[in-house]
């Protein structure tokens, strides 16, 4: 018998036993424990070498009754990640969203669930990746390649080797993020904040820049920043060029294939 056949006959015999029409199980079971019972008395067994023999038998049966149990709660848990995970890249919003609800509740935002995974055209508006016990987000190699995320919380997260190529992120929240060697491919990062962000070797080529916090004093920067007109960052740099639309050399996407071309 395999695993699947062997869990649903287990599931078929606690369906059975929790039935309450079939309570003359549990009588039928009464007179046969009592009737083995005495016959072993009759054998000159005393109560103390019946539990003495039958007690190492029951503590294997219930050892492994709750391996098995707890070997189910994991598998289920696990489908049901799985299943939220599919449920984050829906193209409805609620249905997305309370998905990331229900996987915070389950603490799978930092024990390495949605680490690789790949949530393409992902529509979360407002999604809220913080979570309540100050603990950050893994979210490290996730694809969030032409996903709607207007105003995200990603405060705090890990986000190494991100990919947010085409995204939406106007208004975005990336303060104290982790995201070194990210993939900023042409999104709108329009008003997004990067206050005290890592963005080491991150890649902003052809990003929209406008009305970000992206100041070096206020983020971990090095010469392996690349910013959106494909220069990398060097000390000195004013990089007030891609934030401010005042600046006389503001440099704006004009790129037909990005989403920041057209705000």
């Amino acid at each position: 018998m395999n695993m699947p056949e062997f869990q649903q006959r287990q599931r078929e015999i606690k369906e059975i036993w929790a039935d309450k029409e079939n309570i003359w199980l549990y009588a039928l079971l009464g007179f046969f424990v009592g009737l083995s019972l005495g016959q072993l008395v009759r054998s000159g067994f005393t109560l103390l070498n019946i539990i003495e023999s039958l007690f190492p038998e029951a503590v294997g049966i219930l050892v492994t009754v709750t391996i098995i149990e707890r070997w189910n709660e994991r598998r289920s848990k696990q489908e049901l990640k799985q299943q939220l995970m599919r449920q984050l890249r829906s193209v409805d919003k609620g249905f997305a969203l309370n998905a990331l609800e229900e996987l915070k509740a389950m603490d799978a935002l930092h024990d390495g669930t949605l680490v690789g995974g790949s949530f393409y055209y992902a529509n979360l508006p407002g999604a809220d990746f913080v979570l309540e016990d100050w603990m950050p987000a893994e979210l490290s190699n996730t694809n969030w390649y032409q996903a709607q995320l207007p105003d995200a919380n990603f405060s705090r997260a890990n986000l190494t080797e991100a990919d947010f190529t085409l995204a939406c992120l106007a208004g975005a929240d990336f303060g104290g993020a982790t995201l070194i060697s990210a993939k900023f491919d042409r999104p709108n990062l329009e008003g997004a904040s990067f206050y005290d962000a890592k963005i080491q070797g991150a890649d902003f080529s052809g990003a929209n820049l406008k009305g970000a916090t992206i100041e070096p004093l206020k983020v971990e920067i090095d010469a392996s920043t690349k910013l959106p007109d494909g220069k990398c960052w060097y000390v000195g740099m004013d990089l007030k060029r891609y934030t401010n639309p005042d600046h006389p050399d503001f440099w704006q996407p004009t790129s037909p294939s990005s989403p920041c071309s057209q705000t």
